[in-house]
C-alpha cells in the first residue's frame, strides 16, 4: 500500500498496498485538502521521495605518489678500450635483403614521421577550436562531491567541494545555505572549513555553489544554471549512528536542478538529526519530476505498507527507521513527486510569489515515516490493513472508530466528513502535548489523499498553523516541527534527540500523500 503526502495542498490519502497507503495531497482550494499539502489559492499539493550523502570516512585515501627513481634518464655509455681495426666479414645474400627491407621500412617511418610533423599545427589549431566552440556555445556545468577529511571525532572539521569542471574552466565558490550549528567558509581551491560550534555532537550541513567564469552558453540547454549547487553534510561523534536518506532520480530528472536536489539532500539531513537509531540505516526513494501549471498537487510521496495481514502497519521507511529491517529488498523504500510547473524558492528566504520548497519537502517526508492514515472516502472502507497512524483514530470522545478485529466501524461515517465532530488522533503522547484528541482534517466533501492524513486546517489557523496542515500558501512557509507533531511521530514508535520539543529546520516520507496548494 501506499500513501501520499503533500503540502499546504489537499493531500489524497494513502492507498492500500501490501497495503500501500493512498497517497495523501493538499487541494489547491481552502483547507479542505487531505492528508496532504496541496489545496490552497496559493499553493498546490507536493509528493515526496529523498537522499543522502554516503558515509563519511574517518580520513582521507592516501595517494601513493612514485618518487623520481634510477628507472629514467641518460644512460652512460663507456668506450670499449683497445680497440682493433678488423676486415669486415662479408654478408650473406639473406642478410643483405633484410638489411634492405629494414632500410625500406626506417624510410616509410621517416616519411610518416614528416607527415606527422606537418599536420600537428593543423590538428592543434582544429582541437583548440573544437575546446573554444565547445567551451562558448556548449558549456557544460561544473559537477560536485563533498567529501569530509578531518574532525570526525573532535575540532574543526575540513574537506573538498570535489569540483570538476568538464572544460577547465576556474570555478569561483559560494555558500548559498549556511549550517545551524555552526560556520563554515570554502577556499578558493575547493577545500572548506567548518568550526563547529560551542558543544557540537552530531550532523550538520550546508549548500555550497560552484559557478564556471567567463561567458558561457549551452546550446542544447539553453536554461541550465551558472553554476551547480550541492550539500555539504559534516559529521563528529564517532559513536553517532545515523538514518542517511538516499535518492535515486528517475523520470523527469531533468527537472532536478542542482539547486532542488541539494534543498532536498539538506532537509534530510536535518531531519535525520533528529531521528535516534540504534544502528546505522540508509533509506532509499525513488524521485521523479514533472512540471504542470494546471495541477493542484505541489508534490506527494509514497512507501508501501510492509505487508497486507490485517492489523496496524508501518511503512517499509518506518520500519527501516525502527528496526533496520529492509521490508522489500532490492526495491526504493519510498517514492517522492515533484510538480515543477510551480515557482519555487530554495532557500531560506521565500517571496510573497513562491512556494516554499523546503516546508513542502519536510512535510513530504514526514507523511513517508507514517504520518498518513490508510482510510478510503466513506462506505468504501471494508479492508483490514491499516497505518499504525490508524490504530489512534478517535472520535472527539476518545472512541476508537477502528475495532479490535480491524474492521472499520460504519457508525462513525460521518465522522469522516467533519460530522459529530469529525475525526481526532488519540495517541497517548499527542494527546498529553495538545491537552485531549488532536483534530484531524475531515473536510466535506472527502479530500482523497488529504482526507485524515492531516491536521485540522481549521483548527491550527494564523499563527498557529501547523507544518502537517493540509494546505499550503504562497510564501514562506512553516518550518517548525511543533511540540504536538513531535508527539505523534513519538506516537508513531520513533525516538528523537532529547530536547526536541519543537523542531525548526530550514528543510526536511512515505505513504502516498500530496501537498495540494490552496485552490483560489
Amino acid at each position: 500500500m501506499d500513501a501520499a503526502a503533500g503540502l499546504d495542498v489537499p493531500i489524497s490519502e494513502p492507498s492500500a498496498m501490501k497495503t500501500r497507503p493512498q497517497r495523501r495531497e493538499r487541494p489547491v482550494s481552502a483547507p479542505a485538502a487531505q492528508a496532504d499539502r496541496t489545496s490552497a489559492p496559493r499553493s498546490a499539493p507536493l509528493e515526496s521521495n529523498f537522499s543522502i550523502p554516503a558515509a563519511i570516512p574517518d580520513s582521507p585515501a592516501a595517494i601513493p605518489v612514485e618518487a623520481p627513481g634510477t628507472g629514467s634518464g641518460d644512460v652512460p655509455i663507456t668506450a670499449a678500450a683497445n680497440v682493433v681495426a678488423t676486415e669486415p666479414t662479408p654478408v650473406p645474400a639473406a642478410s643483405a635483403a633484410a638489411m634492405v627491407a629494414a632500410t625500406g621500412t626506417a624510410a616509410a617511418t621517416s616519411v610518416a614521421d614528416l607527415f606527422t610533423d606537418l599536420l600537428a599545427p593543423i590538428r592543434e589549431f582544429f582541437e583548440g577550436a573544437a575546446l573554444l566552440v565547445r567551451r562558448t556555445f556548449f558549456n557544460q556545468a561544473p559537477t560536485l562531491d563533498p567529501i569530509q577529511l578531518t574532525g570526525q571525532s573532535e575540532g574543526t572539521i575540513t574537506g573538498v567541494i570535489g569540483a570538476v569542471d568538464p572544460e577547465g574552466d576556474p570555478l569561483v565558490y559560494s555558500i548559498s545555505q549556511a549550517p545551524r550549528y555552526g560556520s563554515a567558509v570554502v577556499d578558493t581551491d575547493g577545500t572548506y572549513t567548518y568550526t563547529p560550534g560551542p558543544g557540537f555532537t552530531g550532523i550538520d550541513s550546508f549548500i555550497v555553489e560552484a559557478a564556471d567564469t567567463g561567458f558561457h552558453i549551452n546550446l542544447l540547454d539553453l536554461f541550465r544554471a551558472a553554476g551547480t549547487s550541492a550539500n555539504v553534510a559534516v559529521a563528529q561523534g564517532a559513536s553517532i549512528a545515523r538514518v542517511q536518506f538516499e535518492f535515486v532520480y528517475r523520470y523527469g530528472a531533468q527537472f532536478w536542478s542542482s539547486e532542488a536536489r541539494a534543498a532536498l539532500e539538506s532537509v534530510a539531513t536535518t531531519l535525520s538529526t533528529y531521528l535516534v537509531v540504534d544502528s546505522p540505516v540508509t533509506v532509499t526513494f525513488d524521485v521523479t519530476g514533472e512540471s504542470s501549471s494546471m495541477s493542484a498537487t505541489l508534490a506527494s510521496a509514497g512507501s508501501d505498507l510492509v505487508g497486507s495481514d490485517p492489523g496496524f502497519l508501518r511503512t517499509v521507511v518506518q520500519n527501516k527507521i525502527l528496526t533496520g529491517a529492509d521490508a522489500n529488498g532490492a526495491d526504493a523504500d519510498g517514492t517522492i513527486s515533484w510538480n515543477f510547473g510551480r515557482t519555487w524558492d530554495y532557500g531560506r528566504t521565500v517571496a510573497d510569489n513562491q512556494y516554499d520548497f523546503q516546508s513542502t519537502a519536510m512535510h513530504e517526508l514526514l507523511h513517508t515515516l507514517g504520518f498518513l492514515s490508510n482510510t478510503d472516502r466513506p462506505g468504501a472502507n471494508t479492508g483490514l490493513s491499516w497505518t499504525v497512524f490508524d490504530s489512534y483514530l478517535v472520535t472527539s470522545g476518545g472512541t476508537a472508530v477502528i475495532g479490535g478485529d480491524y474492521r472499520w466501524n460504519s457508525a462513525y461515517n460521518t465522522n469522516m466528513l467533519g460530522g459529530s465532530g469529525g475525526l481526532y488522533f488519540g495517541g497517548p503522547n499527542a494527546v498529553a502535548a495538545y491537552g485531549g484528541p488532536v483534530p484531524l482534517y475531515t473536510p466535506s466533501p472527502w479530500d482523497a489523499g488529504s482526507s485524515i492524513s492531516h491536521l485540522d486546517d481549521r483548527t491550527f489557523t494564523g499563527s498557529n498553523q501547523k507544518l502537517m496542515n493540509a494546505v499550503v500558501d504562497l510564501g514562506r512557509g512553516v518550518r517548525i516541527i511543533s511540540p504536538v507533531e513531535v508527539a505523534i511521530l513519538e506516537d508513531l514508535g520513533y525516538t528523537l534527540t532529547p530536547g526536541t520539543g519543537s523542531v525548526a529546520w530550514a528543510l526536511i516520507g512515505v505513504v502516498f500523500i500530496r501537498r495540494r496548494r490552496r485552490r483560489d
